[in-house]
């Protein structure tokens, strides 16, 4: 029997652009999505042999994106300060795609890592009275992203 590879979650990481030091973890995000789309332009073509006849759609593919979304709990002092700093700010990022295939590993185990240049597009915090306070995010690429299997 062949099963499909999954991850149980990703853990978001940043660090500021071209800086050589160690990525932070944004903390509380516990539910996460990373959508990789393309632009397109369409394109209807007619056939010079036969133009009566109606062309057929082609695609031109005119760049592609990726885009990390997140939300979780927000620890309020953290939340603001990290975010101001980061809102609208090229930073690098990582969405690390982690396992628990070792119940003694708290950490988790690692399937492999997207990484590249970002943007923190939004940032949103909310509240219902007596509740936890939530954030949600939006990371834009800026360029392009790669990913890394561990070996």
């Amino acid at each position: 029997m062949s099963e499909p590879t999954t991850f149980e979650f990703a853990v978001i990481r940043y660090r500021p652009l071209g800086s050589s030091g160690a990525y932070t973890t944004l903390c509380g995000i516990q539910t996460s999505g990373l959508n990789r789309t393309v632009q397109s332009d369409d394109r209807f073509i007619g056939d010079c042999a036969k133009p009566g006849k109606i062309p057929a759609r082609r695609v031109r593919v005119t760049g592609r994106q990726w885009d990390v979304s997140g939300s979780g709990l927000a620890d309020v002092d953290i939340a603001l300060s990290t975010f101001d700093d980061l809102l609208g700010v090229r930073a690098d990022y990582q969405y690390i795609l982690m396992d628990i295939a070792d119940p003694a590993t708290e950490e988790g185990t690692e399937i492999g890592t997207y990484a590249g240049t970002g943007v923190l597009t939004s940032a949103n915090l909310s509240n219902t009275e007596r509740s936890d306070t939530t954030v949600e995010i939006a990371i834009a690429s800026h360029g392009d992203w790669a990913y890394t299997p561990v070996a």
